[in-house]
């Protein structure tokens, strides 16, 4: 698999929009991320908007937008599970109880890209195995030889 090479956040929103922060690994990133939910708008209360551009070692880079609530402090690993739960469902392995299929089929139009993701590129995550492990169930795929490595 390969690993995360760099982590930037940017804080967008908010009281502490402009703040920027690099990090070289998932753990540092995450404490950032977790003390940043700290005080972050309560649920249903709004939220904390970040981007957050991460970099593979081979030099792969995927930017996301990251929505942070308060309650997200209390989780382990707030941002790589985010990141996990939305590839589900670009990858067509999720799709919320409200949306209709047809809207469903047209958000998942590069599902195998994105399951070649997940297969592929180390979140350094637990959860990560088990998807693994999903898309090999229900897409009968056989997409990855190794699981991802701990960190």
């Amino acid at each position: 698999m390969v690993n995360i090479s760099e982590i930037s956040i940017s804080v967008t929103e908010g009281d502490k929009a402009g703040m920027r922060r690099t990090f070289n690994d998932w753990l540092e990133a995450e404490k950032l991320i977790r003390e940043l939910c700290y005080d972050a708008p309560e649920n249903g209360g709004g939220y904390r908007k970040i981007m957050v551009l991460m970099t593979w070692q081979d030099g792969f880079e995927l930017k996301m937008r990251y929505d942070m609530q308060r309650h997200h402090a209390v989780m382990a690993a707030p941002l790589r599970i985010s990141i996990l739960e939305k590839l589900k469902f670009y990858s067509g392995l999720y799709k919320p109880e409200w949306m209709d299929e047809e809207r469903y089929r047209v958000s998942i139009t590069n599902a195998d890209a994105n399951i070649d993701f997940i297969c592929n590129y180390n979140f350094c995550l637990l959860e990560q195995e088990y998807i693994i492990k999903e898309i090999k169930k229900k897409l009968r795929l056989n997409c990855l030889s190794t699981l991802p490595e701990a960190c």
